[in-house]
């Protein structure tokens, strides 16, 4: 009896394995098994905030040295034109201040060159004054001899250069008195400082 429900069991068995269950075309599909959703690390805002203004920061400061840069580049090359035009102008005042000093300095010797011109032909015309007193002396129409010749201009002077002529009163000494006075006779004299020709005669200029 054991025996042949040991048969039926395996019977079925075999039978099983031979001819598989077929599904069932109206039953509903299987259920797809559940997985969970996969984790992704959230993105940390603040994070990225920090990096924005990190970034935004190094940009100003990168961009203030940049400009700050072009800025003191800039007032660099403006304080160099700066200096050179001022030592340009220095340099042209100076040479400017010095050839005014050298036209001054050959004005003034050509100013005392012609002063000296002048002194000289005073006593020039001097000698010639007492060369023409000396003839009456000679000739005994006067009482000699003549001691001195001193030559004053009337107007003006010697020193004042503008003056193109000059008069001058001439007094030939033939005695000084006890009392300082001296005793003579006048003479007259004109110059012309441009051709440097002078007249001289007797008497006392009118």
């Amino acid at each position: 009896m054991l025996f042949f429900f040991h048969q039926i069991i395996c019977w079925k068995e075999i039978e099983m394995i031979t001819h598989p269950q077929i599904p069932d075309p109206h039953a509903p599909p299987p259920i797809p098994p559940m997985y969970p959703a996969p984790q992704f690390p959230q993105p940390d805002k603040t994070s990225a905030w920090k990096k924005i203004l990190i970034a935004l920061a190094t940009a100003a400061v990168l961009g203030s040295m940049i400009f700050g840069g072009i800025m003191l580049k800039s007032v660099h090359d403006q304080q160099q034109r700066n200096d050179e035009i001022a030592a340009s102008s220095s340099s042209a005042a100076a040479s400017s201040s010095a050839a005014a000093a050298s036209s001054t300095r050959a004005a003034e010797q050509a100013a005392e060159s012609e002063r000296s011109r002048r002194r000289a032909a005073v006593h020039d015309i001097e000698a010639a004054v007492r060369q023409m007193a000396n003839e009456p002396v000679a000739s005994g129409f006067i009482v000699g001899p003549i001691l001195s010749v001193n030559c004053d201009p009337v107007t003006g002077g010697v020193e004042d250069i503008t003056l193109e002529s000059t008069t001058f009163s001439c007094f030939a000494t033939t005695q000084v008195l006890d009392d300082g006075r001296t005793k003579g006779f006048y003479y007259h004299a004109t110059i012309s400082w441009t051709s440097g020709r002078y007249t001289y005669g007797y008497g006392a200029p009118s």
